[in-house]
């Protein structure tokens, strides 16, 4: 089994004011797989979480291809996703859909 091509998902959050926001949760979750590997998967309740530095910015990695539940309580924004086929992208790069449960 090989291990499945990983993208390196970042961005930068901002306060209203215009500065980076320090310290601010942003959790992904995988929604699903389509990994095609011999019967192997991704667990979708494990979440991976990252806290903003002290410029805002934040990075995550995943999957390459797999939709994905991105949640960042400060910003209220919750949506879903697909991991782009690249090494590096920033969310902004990524087209979302509202997250309705």
């Amino acid at each position: 089994m090989s291990a499945p091509t990983t993208c390196v998902l970042s961005g930068i959050l901002y306060t209203g004011a215009g500065a980076p926001l320090e310290g601010a949760l942003v959790r992904i979750r995988i929604n699903g797989s389509t990994y095609a590997g011999a019967g192997d998967g991704f667990a979708a309740a494990d979440a991976q979480k990252a806290y903003t530095d002290a410029a805002g910015a934040w990075s995550i990695t995943l999957p390459q291809g797999e939709v994905f539940l991105i949640e960042i309580p400060s910003s209220l924004l919750a949506a879903v996703g697909t991991v782009p086929s690249s090494s590096t992208a920033s969310l902004s790069d990524v087209s979302l859909t509202e997250y309705t449960p």
